[in-house]
């Protein structure tokens, strides 16, 4: 590997010292020029490495229940200094008396189903922080599923509105689910290997010619469209979000459905590119149409190795949909819903452990740079230190 030739630098201020400067040197000295040497080659060598590799995939859950949490506060003894006068005749008495002190402030939390898919009424997972605002929109979304109220903290002062816990559970219905989306990270050597995979570069003006897409920014919140249109927002996108939600925890799936409007077929090989290909969970619909949405083209994006439900997936878009509109997006849905449901396999990644992953030509100089300074550094070191060949250990004058 490239990267490790910077050896040859600790190996020249080796010989150097030899050369001019043996009496000043000791052995384990040079020892410490290739210690030095190797830690500056493997930092950058690591962290390329691991930048390369480093993939988020989209993990989709529904809100199972809300939280709120109210503040509560508890009687307490405090004190105060009380002074008088000025210096040798300042004198300070400490007066106590009873208060009442905060313990918190008001929390509004949303838990997600378990990862398992099974039951969420435990509320045992991760909880997102919510909004005032959200957790009175989906408190009175689920209202007809009750509400229920825990009296907490009674040991405390607590007063109106103080010291309860607040909960309500989704209705199971999928027009008042309130799909949440987080990001995950893992390894992905695949989008880090030129030698196996030769996708081909993409530039930012081949996404501007083919209207290519970018994964969304869900990292401030946990919300994310599933249906991507740049004309058009589709009311069916919240069905298909609920979908995401809901076959997520069951089957680590994650789907997309990406339109592109008047563009030709290559703009989904593109799309593929620009993608390295998905992620492991994903199942990407990739549907071109005319400026009238007749479908004209379409393909599946995936790593799933069930090629029948492939080629059943792009014959569905070709021959049931026709057109893209709010009824075909939602019968793709549903057939989504059911077929990927059943039969989706996510792809075993292991099998791609044995991609080798080089480090980038950018963390190649950095290494050598950072090897040279300091290698030049400790040879400096080690002709000034005290310690040296002939006799041990003498102070300089």
């Amino acid at each position: 590997m490239l990267i490790y030739g910077a050896l040859i630098i600790p190996l020249f201020t080796s010989v150097y010292l030899l050369m001019f400067h043996r009496k000043d040197s000791k052995w384990w000295e040079f020892l410490l020029i290739y210690g030095v040497a190797i830690l500056s080659i493997m930092i950058p060598k690591v962290a390329s490495e691991s930048a390369q590799v480093h993939a988020i995939e989209y993990w989709g859950h529904i809100a199972a229940g809300i939280v709120h949490e109210e503040p509560y506060s508890y009687e307490t003894t405090c004190s105060r200094q009380n002074c008088s006068g000025s210096g040798k005749n300042r004198s300070c008495t400490t007066v106590y008396y009873s208060c009442v002190k905060n313990v918190s402030r008001a929390c509004y939390l949303v838990y997600p189903t378990r990862t398992d898919g099974g039951s969420g009424d435990e509320l045992q997972l991760k909880s997102y922080r919510i909004s005032y605002s959200k957790y009175k929109q989906l408190d009175t979304r689920w209202k007809n599923n009750g509400h229920k109220f825990k009296q907490k903290h009674r040991d405390h002062y607590n007063r109106k509105n103080h010291g309860g816990l607040h909960r309500v559970y989704w209705d199971k219905e999928w027009t008042t689910a309130e799909p949440l989306v987080y990001e995950h990270s893992y390894v992905n050597k695949v989008q880090a290997s030129d030698s196996v995979f030769n996708f081909e570069e993409v530039t930012e003006q081949d996404v501007a010619l083919y209207g290519l897409y970018t994964y969304p920014d869900v990292s401030s919140g946990y919300e994310s469209v599933t249906i991507m249109d740049h004309t058009k927002n589709w009311n069916a996108d919240a069905y298909w979000r609920y979908i995401n939600g809901y076959l997520g925890p069951k089957k680590k799936l994650r789907m997309w459905v990406l339109i592109f409007k008047g563009m030709p077929q290559t703009a989904a090989s593109m799309q593929e590119a620009l993608w390295k290909g998905s992620n492991k969970n994903e199942f990407i619909f990739c549907i071109g149409t005319d400026n009238d949405y007749n479908i004209t083209w379409s393909k599946v994006i995936t790593w799933s190795e069930s090629q029948e439900l492939k080629i059943h997936a792009r014959n569905f878009v070709s021959t049931e949909m026709k057109t893209v509109s709010e009824e075909s997006l939602l019968k793709l849905g549903k057939w989504s819903a059911d077929n990927l449901g059943s039969s989706f396999e996510k792809v075993d990644w292991k099998q791609f452990d044995y991609l080798k992953v080089s480090p980038s030509t950018t963390a190649i100089i950095i290494a050598y740079v950072i090897t040279l300074i300091v290698c030049i550094g400790v040879a400096f070191w080690v002709v000034k230190n005290q310690f040296h060949d002939h006799g041990g250990v003498q102070p300089r004058r």
